[in-house]
């Protein structure tokens, strides 16, 4: 299951999306907050897995909540406005729902979300230490060669 937080102004657009979530049966709603104050105190001791965040919202927009949150988990933008769409991607949003949210688009967010949760960090890390070992390695062998080869131009008199 994936743990999950909304962050919306509007009481009926969480009340839709906690619905449709909990019709898919792949997700736990932790809590929601209609703004974003009361989300970043709320969320300090709550793990979550992710979070479906509003954008124009009064006092903190989305943009803004995230940028203040310690821990930074995958982030399902949920918006009425499609203007949007190229920041949330700039942000490392997951996914980008325009509201009414279809039960279509929330699937597809939550395969998203799911293909993040099931990539194994400790595989990623193995990966990238053995690059930079083979990195490491090449470098040094390298340095017994000349950092630049001296070329010369040879001038060729063919009978001409």
């Amino acid at each position: 299951m994936i743990r999950a937080w909304l962050i919306d102004d509007e009481a009926l657009a969480r009340k839709r999306l906690r619905r449709l979530l909990a019709e898919t049966g792949r997700v736990e709603v932790m809590g929601e907050s209609a703004e974003g104050t009361d989300a970043l105190a709320r969320l300090r001791d709550i793990p979550i897995d992710a979070l479906f965040l509003d954008i124009e919202m009064p006092c903190l927009n989305g943009f803004e909540v995230l940028n203040r949150l310690e821990a930074k988990p995958p982030v399902v933008f949920t918006t009425a406005y499609d203007r949007y769409a190229v920041k949330a991607f700039e942000a490392n949003g997951v996914d980008y729902l325009l509201k009414p949210v279809s039960p279509e688009a929330l699937d597809r967010a939550l395969e998203r979300l799911e293909r993040n949760r099931s990539a194994d960090p400790a595989r990623y890390r193995t990966m990238i230490e053995r690059l930079a070992s083979a990195m490491e390695k090449t470098d040094r062998q390298f340095r017994q060669y000349p950092r630049r080869v001296a070329s010369k131009l040879v001038s060729c008199h063919c009978g001409s």
